[in-house]
Order: structure tokens, then C-alpha cells, then sequence
């Protein structure tokens, strides 16, 4: 969203807006975001274990 400004703003009002009217993973093609690969789940961890490592270093 930060890098690509308005057009992932619309993306994003359009997965909000979709609501339950359509599948879930339709929803999340509107978002931009394609379940049919592993690239968002691998991304998705990668942010997680990087905030992992963060809490580690801070306790």
C-alpha cells in the first residue's frame, strides 16, 4: 500500500466494499493478492519471523 499509493488504496476499499458478497479468495484477488501461489503466505512469514527476531532482541 505505502509503495504503490492510490491504486492499492482502491484495491484495498474494493476488498472492503466486496464484504461477503463474494468468495473469500475472490475478495482477496480484488485486494490484489493472489492465494493461488505461495508468494503472499511466504511474504506474510517472512514479515512475521522479522518481527520475531525484533521482540527477541528487545527481551
Amino acid at each position: 500500500m505505502l509503495s504503490e499509493g492510490e491504486a492499492a488504496a482502491e484495491r484495498y476499499l474494493a476488498f472492503l466494499k466486496a464484504g461477503s458478497s463474494v468468495y473469500p479468495l475472490e475478495a482477496l484477488r480484488m485486494a490484489g493478492v493472489d492465494m493461488a501461489s505461495a508468494q503472499p503466505v511466504e511474504e506474510t512469514f517472512a514479515v512475521l519471523a522479522s518481527l520475531v527476531d525484533r521482540l527477541e532482541t528487545l527481551v
